[in-house]
This record gives structure tokens, sequence and C-alpha cells, in this order.
């Protein structure tokens, strides 16, 4: 039926109703409202709303980014959250009430297993509606303190990122750095060479990732030996394809001559005789060594081949030569070196030698 159909009190009918829904729609509106802004006259509501929608869902990035916003020089919002849930069981956060100030602000302590994380302060929210007295957030003090540093070892000429932010010159603490082969380098040749980043004023310990000038990137690992982080060096299967039989060949002459079961002169032709090293092999003293009778070289290997120039490399060999003496009895040497090799005449000979 059309509205110009119905009769007079169909239409005074229908103008009553309509009025009633949206006076009914606006009063449920006030209502929600001012249930609403009640609620935030209660501060324990306050406080748990906060805590639900921030520390028990693990959205801490969030808070420091909100109330600690200077914190933020290398870590993000997301990797906050990522290495705090590592870090803590959202399942055993809680908090509680603290303290009742006479300005009427209420304070809360936030814990994980009982140990204390954080603290938050609710204020007077004197914005609140319907003149009722409200709480709002005012501020939140992290307990696990901004307080970690990071010491990274950086290659020269390659670039440093913490946790995705770039880390620029200014945080170059050490320079030129010499790595353990650098003493080891024959004339002309440059060894590794590093810089030392210090970072701090971290909430958790760091992703590190080294950028080198073509753009590869590896991620730097806690060393204990060095407490820096680092590169895992870059090892050449090439190189290990390539000369692994012969690195062990000459490791095998070297131990075999240092055990008195072979000639110098069969460990001579791996030998660089102008290096100094040529010299105290020769003249190396033997007469210490274990009486035997026979001998067994096994575990041979060679590992960690590291391209220093085209003309020069290094690697690390180890193997273990028993000796057997009269009365049949064995006595176990372990022989574990770095060997240095140089193009010498056609062909790589080592020049230099440490024990691991």
């Amino acid at each position: 039926m059309k509205i110009k159909d119905m009769s007079l009190f169909s239409k005074i009918f229908l103008l009553v109703v309509s009025i009633f829904v949206v006076l009914l729609i606006a009063a449920a509106i006030v209502l929600w409202s001012f249930l609403d802004a009640f609620e935030s006259t209660r501060p324990d509501n306050v406080a748990q709303s906060f805590f639900n929608k921030s520390f028990k869902i693990g959205n801490i990035g969030y808070l420091v980014e909100q109330y600690a916003p200077g914190s933020l020089k290398f870590e993000t919002k997301d990797s906050i959250n990522t290495e705090f849930k590592k870090n803590y069981d959202l399942s055993k956060l809680n908090f509680f009430a603290t303290a009742s100030n006479p300005d009427g602000s209420e304070e809360y302590t936030v814990t994980n297993n009982n140990s204390e994380l954080a603290k938050f302060t609710l204020s007077v929210d004197k914005s609140e509606g319907f003149g009722l007295k409200g709480y709002k957030v005012a501020d939140v003090d992290f307990t696990f303190e901004n307080n970690r540093s990071a010491e990274i070892l950086v290659k020269k000429g390659f670039k440093l990122k913490i946790n995705d932010i770039e880390v620029d010159s200014s945080y170059i603490t050490e320079t030129d750095i010499k790595d353990a082969s650098y003493s080891h380098m024959p004339k002309g040749v440059e060894g590794i060479l590093y810089d030392k980043y210090t970072v701090s004023s971290l909430f958790f310990e760091p992703l590190a990732v080294v950028i080198s000038p073509e753009g590869n990137e590896d991620l730097a690992e806690y060393d204990e030996d060095t407490k820096c982080y680092t590169v895992a060096k870059v090892y050449s299967a090439e190189l290990q394809n390539e000369h692994s039989s012969y690195a062990i060949k000459a490791i095998i002459e070297y131990a075999k001559y240092l055990s008195n079961n072979s000639e110098f002169t069969n460990i001579a032709p791996f030998l660089d005789s102008s290096a100094k090293l040529y010299r105290d092999i020769e003249t190396v003293s033997t007469s210490w060594l274990w009486k035997h009778k026979s001998y067994r070289i096994s575990d041979e290997k060679a590992c960690d081949f590291i391209k220093y120039t085209n003309e020069v490399f290094s690697c690390r060999v180890s193997l273990k030569d028993t000796l057997i003496s009269y009365e049949n009895k064995e006595h176990i040497e372990i022989v574990d070196v770095t060997v240095y090799f140089r193009h010498v005449g056609g062909k790589y000979l080592i020049y230099d030698m440490v024990n691991n």
C-alpha cells in the first residue's frame, strides 16, 4: 500500500513509530557511550583492557614506539615483538595494582613468571563525558631495559645492517683490525682487515647482517672467543676440490718426516725454498721422538680453504699418525695445521704453517 493511499490514522501511527525507533536508537547510543565512559571510571578495567591489547599478545614494540620512541635506534616494532615472544612465555604474563597516588593516578606492575617486566601508570582523564572521572594510560616504564650492546666485526669495504637498519660509519669504534692470517701473508698481499662497530641501547640481541660490495648478505653470529659478532669465513669449494689431495699428501710427508719415517727430500718438493719455513723444517730436531718400528697414517682431512688472491690460499689439514713400538704399543700423534700456499714456478708451495 502506498503512503498516499493510507488513512490519516495510519500515517500518524507510522510517524509516531518511526520517531520512537529513532529515539530508541539514539537512547541506545547514549547508553552505550555512558557505559563505555563508566567503564573508564574504573581503573582496573582500563588497566585490564590495556594489558590485554599490548602485553598479553606480545605487542611490546608498539609500547616502545609509543612510550619510549628514542629507544628505537636499531630495533623496530616488529623486531622487538619477535624477540619478546622468543624470550618470554606470554601465558605467564600477569599484572597487578601496586599504588594509588594522591593525584588520582594508579600504578600497575607487569610480571612474567613472577619476574618484573614493566610498570605502567593510569592518570585521570578529565575529557570523559557525562561528568565522569575516567582513566587513561599515561606512562610505561620497561624493567627489561635497553642496556644491551653489541660489537660486530665487519670486513673492510663491507656494510652492516642491524635488524634491517643500516649502520653508518659513525658507529665504528676500532678500525684496521687484522685477521689471524694477516701476519702470514707474503709481501705484496694484504690480509683481511676488519672494522669494529659498536651499537648500544638494545632491548634484545641484534640480528646483524654484513653486506659485501657485490650485495651478498651474510648473517653475523656471536663468537665466544672474540666476544663479537662476525660472519663465518667464506671457504672455497673450488679450491678444496682442486687442491685437497695435494695438501693432504704434503702434510702426510711432513708428518712422516717429523716422526723419522721419511727423509727431508720427500717433503722438500712441497715447500717454498725461499721461505723461512723451509729452513725451520729442514733443521727441526726429532731426537725426542718415541722409538717405534712402524707407523700408520689415518683420518686425513683437508678443509677451510680460503682464497686471498689468485696466487695465495690457505687451508687446514689434519691427520692421525700412529707410531707402533717394538713392544707393539701404540702412541698417537695428532697433526692439525693451517697451511699457507703460494704459486711459485708453476705450482703451489707451502711458505708458512701454523699449529692449530
